[in-house]
């Protein structure tokens, strides 16, 4: 990754205090370019992020149009950070953020990225000098920085010169109402299903049409994973595909992916699996008892490790085999 310009604006909504850059930030100095480069490379891996095309109506279009290599970028970044203020000014959620803006080159391709820093708060210490003393005192520091190992809520990237974009956006309340203020008021686009929205349809799915296909939901999901699992490699989740490794009923098939194309999601769809990886290794139970288990997929899978039996009372039990030692935690 290569940063050609990045600028830091200040957007205090919850004191209307805007304080716009005419500097760009130093990347001679190596914290900065550490900390722009990890929060980058943070929300690539976002789960939640969505696929754009923006509509001949957007606002941020128009604008983003207009950026060339010539083009002046502090003034830019302020003219970008203006059309998300008025947007946020609508909302009821006043908070104070700072908005990075950088351009960026990765894989011989241009890029845009605006992300929303939401300013934390600490306990910090304060030193006073009175009459040649030192008084050391605990205060409330504002409107820090988010570490850039923390969940970036709201941010897009955008290719260029194409504008192909993926985004994520909090929702921020609108006379009592959740909105995502900154997509219905300055984005104006439509969006594909993140890789977490066709995971969640997925598993939502193959537990609702589990008992159809006389199958135990547990025992469904852990093959939806395993699924994943296998073709983590892949660029594309085929629906098909998964609903013959998941189901024995073909009626139960065709309502499995009817269900998910109610919700959008197309019989082969764009899919970043290593974004899911960390939900597909495992399975959790959680029994009526508040026992829980964290079981490997690949573990559960194999009778001659793991076995959960219905009881003639009524109860279930679960066996775990092949052992050799229990370590406490």
């Amino acid at each position: 990754m290569i940063i050609a310009h990045a600028v830091l604006e200040i957007l205090d909504l919850r004191n209307s205090q805007y304080i716009y850059s005419d500097s760009e930030l130093d990347f001679t100095k190596d914290l900065t370019n550490e900390y722009v480069t990890k929060i980058i490379e943070k929300i690539k891996k976002n789960a939640s992020k969505r696929e754009g095309e923006f509509r001949e109506t957007s606002e941020l279009r128009k604008t983003l149009q207009t950026f060339s290599q010539d083009t002046n970028f502090t003034e830019f970044a302020k003219l970008v950070s203006k059309q998300f203020v008025e947007a946020l000014k609508k909302s009821e959620t006043y908070i104070s953020s700072d908005l990075l803006v950088v351009e960026y080159r990765e894989n011989n391709e241009d890029n845009l990225a605006f992300i929303f820093l939401d300013n934390e708060q600490a306990i910090t210490h304060i030193m006073y000098q009175n009459e040649g003393k030192t008084n050391n005192q605990i205060t409330k520091s504002l409107d820090l920085l988010p570490q850039s190992s923390l969940k970036i809520n709201t941010f897009m990237i955008v290719s260029l010169p194409s504008l192909k974009f993926y985004s994520v956006e909090k929702l921020r309340k609108i006379d009592g109402v959740k909105h995502k203020v900154l997509e219905e008021n300055v984005v104006d686009a439509t969006f594909k299903p993140s890789t977490n929205d066709i995971y969640k349809a997925v598993k939502n799915a193959v537990v609702k049409l589990s008992e159809a296909d006389g199958l135990d939901k547990t025992e469904a999901i852990v093959n939806a994973k395993e699924h994943f699992n296998r073709h983590m490699d892949e660029e594309y989740l085929d629906i098909v595909s998964l609903a013959d490794d998941v189901f024995k009923n073909d009626s139960v098939k065709k309502e499995f992916i009817n269900d998910l194309k109610k919700k959008g999601i197309n019989e082969t769809e764009p899919l970043e699996y290593e974004l899911v990886s960390n939900k597909t290794k495992n399975s959790k139970i959680k029994t009526d008892t508040g026992i829980e288990l964290t079981i490997p997929n690949d573990y559960f899978l194999n009778k001659d490790n793991i076995e959960i039996k219905d009881n003639d009372d009524g109860t279930m039990t679960i066996e775990i085999k092949n052992f050799t030692r229990i370590i406490s935690r």
